[in-house]
Formats: structure tokens, C-alpha cells, sequence
């Protein structure tokens, strides 16, 4: 039997070598860039109102407030130009934050579109005196308590740019299978396609099949010895 397991070991290795080798990393996961947003240059007044109005009212931001007025501006200059918004074909990328050695923490979310219910565009009081707007992303991981997944003050012509997401989106969810909300494709029926899995499985297990016949050949010839 040593013989045996010496052949079934050799096929083994083979077969995991064949595993890794492949696997292959996807390039351009999320598909081509189609839009960048651009942001209006009276984000950062948004951001220091912002944060003086919140010191203000507060008695632990009285304390801070003198160092606010020295160096804010400048803090949030730099803050207003991390931001960044980019739809490709199948998501949408947010980056923000990462001044001050984080103090202001670095942020990047990326969505799925066909995860996307709902683009809401709001603007408060603050908002107003500062010509900005808010587009709010709704997704189906979201809900009401929490607020929407993804918040981006400051998107010049907002409703141009969530028009772009809604045709796109509308776009890539009706070229594939139907969606159940949460980046999942489903069959019309509301089960994962079956087509598509009963292929995958298939392939994955035809490897194997051929470990199993080349193992069954080995032991009959051992038996016959």
C-alpha cells in the first residue's frame, strides 16, 4: 500500500497546484470610471460654519473654539479637498477625510449600485447661506435610525450628477440577472440563477471526478497484484 498512497499523494499535489495556479486576481473590479464629481469651492465654509456653530453652543467647544478660529479655516481647506465621489460601471467610490494625522479619519466606502434604493438631495439652513447641497445614498443595508449609507455635501450640480448614478444603475441592473437589493443576483423567481451555479458547480467538480477515477484505477490494479 505504501506505493498506493505514494501515487494518490502525487495526484493530490497536483491537483492543489492546479487550484492555485487558477485563481486568478480580477483586474478593474469595479469597471470603467464613467463620472468624477467635482465639489464647489465653498465646501470648506460649509465645514468651519460648521464646526464653529457646533463649538458655540456647546460648553466643551467654548474651550476649543479660540484654536477653531485660528487654525479652522486651513483645517478645513484641506478637508473639503479629500473629497472625492467616482460612479463606475458597476459601483459607487467615496473617499474623504485623512487630515490632521487622521484626526479627521480616512474614509472610503464603496457601493453597489444594485445595492442603491434610493438618491435623496437635502439642504439645511447652513446649507442655504452657503449655496451647497447634500446627496443622501439610500442602500438596502440602510435603514431610517441610522441614517443613509453614504452623506456628500458640496457636489457641484448634484441633480446632474444623481442622474448619472440612477441611468447607470438603471443601466447595469437590467443588462444581468434581476437583483434581491443586496449586490446578489437572483433568478426570476427570487432564487441565485441556477443556470449559473449548476455551470460553476459543475466545473469546480470535474477535477475532482478525475482525481476519483485515477485513485479507483490505482486501487483495482493494486487488488489484482
Amino acid at each position: 500500500m505504501p506505493e498506493v498512497e505514494s501515487d494518490v499523494s502525487g495526484l493530490l499535489s497536483g491537483m492543489s497546484g492546479m487550484r492555485g495556479t487558477g485563481e486568478v486576481e480580477p483586474v478593474g473590479a469595479h469597471g470603467a470610471v464613467l463620472a468624477r464629481a467635482s465639489f464647489e469651492s465653498g465646501l470648506w465654509v460649509y465645514f468651519f460654519w460648521s464646526i464653529t456653530i457646533l463649538s458655540i453652543v456647546t460648553v466643551m467647544g467654548l474651550v476649543f473654539l479660540p484654536f477653531w478660529i485660528c487654525f479652522g479655516p486651513s483645517i478645513s481647506k484641506q478637508l473639503a479637498g479629500t473629497y472625492e465621489l467616482t460612479l463606475h460601471e458597476r459601483v459607487l467610490v467615496s473617499k474623504q477625510g485623512g487630515v490632521c494625522g487622521n484626526c479627521c479619519a480616512r474614509i472610503e466606502k464603496t457601493i453597489l449600485l444594485d445595492r442603491i434604493q434610493d438618491l435623496t438631495i437635502t439642504q439645511d439652513c447652513l446649507e442655504k447661506c452657503t449655496n451647497l447641497c447634500t446627496l443622501q445614498v439610500q442602500t438596502a443595508g440602510s435603514s431610517a435610525p441610522q441614517g443613509p449609507e453614504l452623506a456628500i455635501p458640496g457636489i457641484r450640480d448634484p441633480h446632474v450628477f444623481r442622474d448619472l448614478v440612477l441611468t447607470q444603475r438603471h443601466r447595469y441592473v437590467g443588462s444581468g440577472p434581476a437583483s434581491d437589493g443586496l449586490g446578489v443576483g437572483t433568478a426570476p423567481g427570487g432564487l441565485s440563477d441556477p443556470g449559473i451555479r449548476s455551470e460553476q458547480l459543475s466545473q469546480a467538480l470535474e477535477p475532482l471526478a478525475e482525481l476519483l477515477v485515477q485513485i479507483k484505477t490505482i486501487l483495482e490494479k493494486k487488488n489484482t497484484v
